[in-house]
């Protein structure tokens, strides 16, 4: 079930499919990255011993739980952008895919702000005491990204129940 899009609006979809494709191999070369010189993107912490092994797979780690909801997200909208670029533009599964995009968006929030904190313990676990750290914090960009999760997955609750009334209606005819 959908509705012809405009030609130009189906291209651009096309487009952002293919956008988000390429933004799911950036997230993956960028994880690799990270895993070469993990350094570079922890925290200005003072460790007693440095970027140990232990310490290097525990930064590992958490970075591939920290992106994996970004990766989620992308993915589904690669899919959701490609169904809007075929002209299937109201269906349950555009109405699941735009909930499952608010999700992630939700879910890598709460990520976020837990990563920022374990990150910090993981760097100072080591530390003699007195001299570990603990630091959490929320930035505005986390509230807006969880408000537009919270949107998207209202969005698409939304959708999933116009989609049913129509096919409802659509049997009444």
């Amino acid at each position: 079930m959908g509705s012809e899009l405009p030609p130009y609006l189906g291209r651009l979809c096309r487009v952002l499919s293919h956008g988000c494709t390429l933004g799911c191999l950036a997230l993956l070369a960028a994880y690799g990255v990270v895993l070469m010189e993990p350094a570079a993107f922890t925290p200005p912490i003072e460790t007693a011993t440095g970027l140990t092994p232990t310490k290097r797979v525990a930064l590992a780690c958490l970075t591939a739980v920290l992106f994996t909801p970004a990766l989620i997200a992308l993915w589904t909208a690669r899919g959701l952008f490609a169904r809007y670029g075929q002209g299937a533009v109201f269906s349950t599964q555009n109405a699941q895919a735009i909930r499952r995009i608010g999700t992630a968006l939700l879910a890598g929030t709460g990520l976020a702000i837990l990563g920022r904190t374990l990150a910090v313990l993981i760097l100072t676990y080591d530390n003699p005491p007195g001299e570990r750290s603990l630091a959490v914090s929320l930035a505005s960009h986390d509230l807006l990204l969880a408000l537009l999760g919270a949107l998207l997955l209202v969005v698409g609750w939304v959708m999933a129940e116009a989609t049913r009334q129509a096919d409802e209606n659509r049997l009444f005819v």
